[in-house]
């Protein structure tokens, strides 16, 4: 089997879409005022960090790497590898593509599935090629 490098390419949603993580922000912000008036003063901090676990993929970098192995996604405090063998099926949309692990959808196969978002073509045509190549029987 030929091993090459494979493509790596950094995603950080809040740095490449500014007003979006401007828009975020103020709504988190505004759901823990909510819960601070609505449950007292200690659903504030409670609120703030909820959402920042929730939307902790949008504000930190991700790092991906596709290669002859499979699929590596490391974020700050965790990493995810998935081989090309657990890969049943594929999806594109004109934003990235769904690798899942499963042949249908569910909800469990929607948590073990990684997508990747694409934001450059270049980058795009490089990761649809090692998905041509290695997921070939999905």
């Amino acid at each position: 089997m030929e091993h090459t490098s494979g493509v790596e390419f950094l995603l950080w949603r809040a740095r490449s879409r500014p007003v979006t993580a401007v828009g975020v922000g103020m709504f988190v912000l505004f759901l823990a005022g909510v819960a601070a008036q609505v449950g007292g003063v200690l659903f504030f901090p409670l609120t703030l960090l909820l959402m920042t676990v929730l939307l902790w993929d949008f504000w930190t970098p991700v790092r991906i790497r596709v290669d002859h192995q499979g699929v590596h996604v490391q974020r700050p405090g965790r990493s995810r590898f998935l081989p090309w063998s657990r890969i049943q099926r594929i999806e594109e949309d004109p934003d990235g593509i769904l690798l899942a692990t499963e042949k249908t959808r569910s909800l469990r196969g929607s948590l073990r599935a990684v997508y990747l978002e694409l934001p450059e073509s270049s980058i795009r045509e490089q990761v649809l090629e090692y998905v041509r190549r290695y997921a070939a029987h999905a």
